[in-house]
């Protein structure tokens, strides 16, 4: 598992990783504008709980480059509550939107989206895939891991 990680995750973390990224996401995507915000408490969720908001902010913006067509992306993390049968457990609500075409009605879900559902409903999480006209909306809600 620890082949999976990012480079970077580990030694300068969540914050600097996702920081990373968007910086490389800028100069290969320099026409998308991207708006990231996000809590000052970003990276305290445990290590699994940072990979998995890694690999979803990854997956998202694979989504838009390949689908998407979209000018602007907004990504927001924040921490929240899980509501859930483990109520009151720290959790990170992650959510990514596009300004692009929107998802066919028909569509299903990929490979990526799909492995990333499986990977936070394990964990205890959420993830939904809203479209519309104006976008597509990815949310995430992300357990806290259990030691912290």
């Amino acid at each position: 598992l620890e082949k999976l990680r990012p480079v970077g995750l580990t030694e300068l973390g969540l914050r600097e990783a996702l920081g990373s990224l968007l910086r490389l996401w800028d100069q290969s995507h320099p026409g998308v504008v991207v708006d990231m915000t996000f809590s000052p408490a970003l990276g305290e969720a445990g290590e699994t709980a940072d990979l998995t908001i890694y690999r979803t902010v990854q997956e998202a913006l694979t989504n838009v480059f390949r689908h998407a067509g979209a000018t602007a992306i907004s990504i927001a993390i924040d921490p929240t509550e899980l509501i859930s049968a483990r109520a009151g457990r720290g959790a990170v609500l992650v959510r990514v939107r596009d300004n692009g075409i929107g998802l066919k009605p028909d569509h299903s879900l990929g490979f990526g989206l799909t492995g990333m559902r499986e990977r936070i409903l394990a964990l205890g999480g959420t993830l939904t895939v809203a479209s519309g006209a104006d976008g597509v909306t990815v949310e995430a809600v992300i357990p806290a891991d259990a030691r912290n």
